[in-house]
This record gives structure tokens, C-alpha cells and sequence, in this order.
């Protein structure tokens, strides 16, 4: 995943993985929204920036007013943490490497 202050992307083996914005389940009549709301996918976006507050890092779960929660059920593999958002060559350049190393 990469986030350069307004969008979150997604990629897998290196290969951002485009989804469509999909509708909001009963959203429909909002105000303003009289078909619905509809929410990005990949692209997320996020234009309210992530805070430089910091906070605790978490892969795999969020942190949720009850606790820890929303857990992923699967497998995580090559994580890797950078200070600024990688664009879409280096993103597959570091899969290519990866897949290389377990050859």
C-alpha cells in the first residue's frame, strides 16, 4: 500500500490492483446523495491526511473504540514500511527482487 496524503493504493505482487468506486449499502436518500453514496476502492481517497500526531502501527487489524478489531484473515508477507509513498515502478521493481530472492 502506498499513501501520498490524499490517495491510499493497493498493490499486489507488485501490480496495483485498479477497483471501482462501489455504492454505500443503504445510503440511498441520503441528503444531498438521492441515489446514494458511493466510496472509492483503489484509489482510496483520503484527503484529510493521516496525522503527524503519530499513533500505533497495525497490519492486519484496526484499532476500534472496543479494541483491536476488523481482522484480516489471510496471509501478510513482505511488509515493508518507507516515509514517503513509492510510485508504481519501484513498487514492482521491490516484487521482481522479491520473487527473484525465492527462486
Amino acid at each position: 500500500m502506498t499513501y501520498d496524503g490524499k490517495y491510499i493504493k493497493s498493490f499486489l505482487n507488485g501490480e496495483f490492483q485498479p477497483r471501482e468506486p462501489e455504492l454505500i449499502d443503504n445510503t440511498k436518500g441520503f441528503e444531498g446523495f438521492p441515489e446514494g453514496l458511493t466510496q472509492s476502492k483503489n484509489p482510496y481517497y483520503f484527503p484529510d491526511e493521516m496525522g503527524n500526531n503519530g499513533s500505533d502501527f497495525t497490519v492486519g487489524a484496526v484499532l476500534l473504540k472496543s479494541g483491536m478489531g476488523n481482522f484480516f484473515n489471510g496471509l501478510i508477507g513482505g511488509l515493508a514500511v518507507f516515509d514517503r509513498a513509492l510510485n508504481a515502478d519501484e513498487i514492482e521493481n521491490l516484487s521482481v527482487c522479491e520473487q527473484n530472492n525465492q527462486k
